[in-house]
């Protein structure tokens, strides 16, 4: 998903944005898949991907108490399954906007290759949003620290889950480059 300008998640543009391609007739669907992966016959693992793909459209359109309904289930499908690998363990990046000056390159620097890149740390709250985010590395400069900073504000992350319950992630790190 593209950002234009200095968009935040509660502005009414980003979220109209993100409900055009969230749209209801998905959702109902989505809905339908994931009923149908708690009753019919599939395996384990698919289970569990169709609801914490489930989980994750909730989480993106920033209904996280839905959105954990379905992580909560799908650890419960990953609890029964021996050796099964949890996605839940840590947290997953859902819905970012990428900052319009990543997304910009110059044609001096695209011959050289060379790639700049803000890296930041930051914790994952147990709904998902992203908080007291600290910024360790800034090539590019101080106005794409700021925007990769915005940027992350409106992101959505799949929390990680333990014992059916959200947890906050500290020390989670992001790197976005810029060319």
């Amino acid at each position: 998903m593209l950002r234009t300008n200095r968009m935040s998640s509660g502005s009414p543009a980003f979220q109209f944005r993100v409900l055009k391609f969230l749209r209801p007739d998905g959702e109902q669907a989505l809905r339908y898949a994931a009923q149908l992966a708690e009753t019919a016959k599939l395996t384990p693992e698919r289970r569990v991907a169709v609801l914490v793909q489930a989980g994750d459209w909730f989480q993106a359109k920033d209904h996280n108490r839905t959105a954990r309904r379905y992580y909560a289930s799908a650890q419960r499908w990953v609890a029964r399954t021996s050796g099964a690998e949890d996605p839940l363990a840590a947290p997953v990046q859902v819905l970012y906007p990428v900052p319009t000056l990543a997304l910009r390159s110059s044609p001096a620097r695209e011959s050289s290759g060379a790639e700049r890149y803000v890296e930041i740390e930051f914790t994952v709250r147990a709904d998902g949003r992203v908080d007291r985010g600290r910024v360790l590395t800034r090539e590019p400069g101080k106005s794409a620290a700021d925007e990769t900073l915005q940027a992350l504000q409106a992101a959505r992350y799949r929390p990680r889950m333990a014992d059916g319950a959200a947890l906050d992630t500290e020390g989670v790190r992001f790197r976005q480059a810029f060319r």
